[in-house]
């Protein structure tokens, strides 16, 4: 029962984060938040690879995930330090799966944050959904927003999931081109999502 109230409010508390996150997007940002130039392998935890598929764990076993083998795993620099936060991208750059780790930051900080990595990423525009909702997807349960940027010329769609777990509020951007988004999400990034675990 503890634990089921402990969930309940963890769930409350991103709910409230989305509901900050909603009404800060138009809000202006320091935060600096870049993309490394070359995918950065961490040596703590060497890289599974089965079928096809990558199981990255991070260095501070917070979280593992598994990629497509043939997807690039991209370390994102912060100013602000954000740890193990990363960007698993399509070959082209046709898709992403960001995951930023916001450990101790306060949830009117999440707009600033999300809209600074859109920014450093290359998005011209970005357009966030009215409303939002949540979806129990593997072992998580995430507030969720749709989005749309444009990005170097082309339309991308994507959604903001949100959760919290322990001291951080983790924010994950799914996203990809337009044309492409319902194919790739059904194959690649739904996937990925429903393998996301956090490891303690």
């Amino acid at each position: 029962m503890r634990h089921a109230v402990r969930r309940r409010w963890l769930f409350i508390i991103s709910m409230a984060a989305l509901g900050i996150f909603l009404g800060g997007c138009a809000q202006s940002s320091s935060v600096n938040i870049i993309v490394s130039t070359a995918p950065v392998l961490p040596t703590a935890t060497p890289l599974q690879v089965k079928n096809g598929q990558v199981t990255y764990a991070s260095i501070d076993q917070l979280y593992q995930v598994m990629y497509p083998a043939a997807w690039q795993n991209n370390p994102l620099i912060s100013t602000e330090g954000i740890p193990n936060a990363r960007d698993f991208s399509a070959p082209d750059g046709s898709a992403h799966f960001t995951v930023l780790p916001l450990q101790g930051t306060p949830t009117a900080q999440v707009a600033a944050f999300v809209a600074s990595y859109l920014h450093d990423a290359g998005a011209s525009s970005s357009t966030f959904g009215a409303g939002g909702g949540s979806a129990k997807v593997g072992a998580n349960t995430w507030a969720t927003q749709p989005f749309t940027i444009a990005m170097q010329g082309t339309g991308y769609t994507g959604t903001v999931y949100i959760t919290t777990h322990s001291t951080f509020t983790v924010v994950i951007l799914s996203y990809a081109d337009k044309a492409d988004y319902a194919g790739i999400t059904k194959t690649v990034l739904q996937p990925m999502l429903t393998s996301f675990t956090f490891l303690h």
